[in-house]
């Protein structure tokens, strides 16, 4: 293929994915776009290099998304020098934090009321709730 014609056809290929507007319909584009294993593979990408961020090691992110080392090295390896990717994960890693922030602060809030003796019983409920929701995520 001409060179021209590649970026042409890659062009398109940008300007439909920057008409996309919300998550319903990215989620509706790439279920049409792409077979279930590409689906998985970009998701897999995208995961690792999450992980990479938030401190995990190569064995750890290995075992919970089923990669090999070496795949996560060449992620590791592109994800350092990249800009826009780079950018993308650390503002989700971000918004991951002040979600785990107000958990855990909701979790505290209840624990402290939880213990208040008389009438304590729905603040207990609730503290099991919110302890067991933030516990309960993967990564």
């Amino acid at each position: 293929m001409k060179q021209e014609v590649s970026h042409r056809i890659f062009d398109l290929f940008l300007k439909t994915l920057s008409k996309l507007r919300s998550k319903n319909e990215i989620d509706l584009f790439l279920s049409e776009l792409l077979t279930p294993t590409e689906r998985i593979m970009l998701a897999k990408r995208v995961s690792v290099a999450f992980l990479l961020d938030k401190g995990y090691d190569y064995r750890q992110i290995s075992y919970l998304l089923k990669v090999s080392t070496s795949t996560i090295g060449i992620i590791a390896r592109d994800f350092k020098g990249s800009k826009g990717f780079k950018s993308k994960v650390k503002e989700v890693v971000r918004e991951d934090k002040e979600s785990e922030f107000w958990m855990k602060l909701g979790e505290d809030v209840t624990g402290t009321l939880a213990s208040a003796g008389t009438k304590a019983g729905s603040w207990r409920y609730l503290h099991d709730k919110a302890k067991k929701k933030r516990r309960s995520k993967a990564f």
